[in-house]
């Protein structure tokens, strides 16, 4: 009586560890052969972009951009970015001052730079660096354009001169997930616009 009951529990604790190590199993081939994304900034011109707009008096305008950037050698895909935070400091050289939330409660996907639909997910084949616009300047206003679906409750969120914090985050579907946050300094002149690196 006692090897029947044994039996039929040894066998589903079987199945239950086989399902448990091949899904232990997926994520570690992810790991190891999957792509790796990784996000960064600098002043150049891949980061800062700057550019002409095809409108009366062709004002000047500069972007500021995120490198997306597939570091393993195996193509990355369907890749999204979200903008999932953004802080404000009013005085962007007070190291000493605090971040303030300034109520983004929103993951937003950003734009692929240089696409006629830039909202989409696009593959990331190992090498070339990928960019996604975040913010943009012009000379024919004072005022920073977001570059995302803008809703109506974010109008004003970026209108202050100061630092901002973005926190961004990058996704495929067959790897892991990048995080970062990165500071730009606007100083109410478009062609100040920068990343703090």
């Amino acid at each position: 009586m006692g090897i029947k009951f044994i039996a039929p529990i040894t066998g589903m604790l079987g199945v239950f560890l086989g399902f448990v190590l091949n899904l232990l199993s997926d994520r570690l081939k992810r790991s190891i052969w999957g792509p790796l994304l990784s996000l960064s900034v600098d002043n150049g011109p891949g980061c800062a972009a700057h550019t002409f707009y095809s409108v009366p008096g062709n004002p000047r305008g500069k972007y500021l951009r995120i490198r997306v950037k597939n570091v393993k050698d195996t193509t990355a895909e369907d890749v999204v970015v979200f903008l999932t935070k953004i802080e404000f400091r009013p005085e962007a050289d007070d190291r000493n001052a605090a971040w303030q939330d300034i109520g983004f409660a929103d993951a937003l996907q950003l734009p692929w730079s240089a696409l006629t639909d830039g909202f989409t997910r696009i593959p990331l084949p190992f090498g070339p660096d990928f960019y996604v616009d975040l913010i943009s300047s012009s000379s024919a206003t004072t005022e920073l354009c977001p570059q995302w679906k803008l809703l109506n409750r974010y109008e004003s969120l970026i209108s202050q001169k100061g630092a901002y914090r973005f926190h961004i985050i990058a996704t495929s579907r067959n790897g892991s997930i990048a995080k970062d946050h990165f500071i730009a300094l606007w100083t109410g002149d478009w062609e100040q616009l920068s990343w703090k690196v």
